[in-house]
């Protein structure tokens, strides 16, 4: 007689490895991030690293996975035996729109970055001008 009556206790057909695996708690790969992480909020003022942190975990763990993502098509080519696109294919491409859509909220492309500081180009000048002058901001 068995100890457990009934159905099946887990999904036998679930995938368990791969690029389409469930993720893991790999303490190595955690480390690397968070490595990652802090070196990127090195230049960063203390009162806005627990503010940038969650944003750019998210943004490293994509390039983490696009890594792995651009290793396995240049390796296997980006077409089936049939000449067919790869699954994978797509999902490269989704993940990458969303590293561009991620990357552009936080500031790191030129569009992003002129629109968010203008006064980079032009109004420190300005401002500093006026600082001397005795002037209020």
């Amino acid at each position: 007689m068995s100890k457990h009556s009934g159905g099946q206790l887990a999904n036998s057909n679930a995938i368990k490895h791969g690029l389409y695996s469930t993720k893991t708690r790999d303490a190595v790969k955690s480390q690397r991030i968070r490595r990652r992480v802090n070196r990127r909020l090195a230049g960063i003022p203390s009162e806005l690293r627990s503010i940038m942190r969650p944003a750019l975990a998210a943004l490293i763990e994509v390039e983490d996975r696009l890594a792995t993502m651009k290793n396995d098509l240049d390796e296997r080519g980006l077409t089936n035996g049939q000449g067919e696109p790869r699954r994978l294919v797509s999902e490269y491409r989704h993940y990458m729109a969303l590293w561009l859509k991620l990357a552009e909220a936080s500031g790191l492309t030129l569009a992003s970055f002129a629109s968010t500081r203008r006064d980079a180009f032009q109004g420190d000048a300005l401002a500093l001008q006026r600082w001397a002058e005795g002037d209020a901001p």
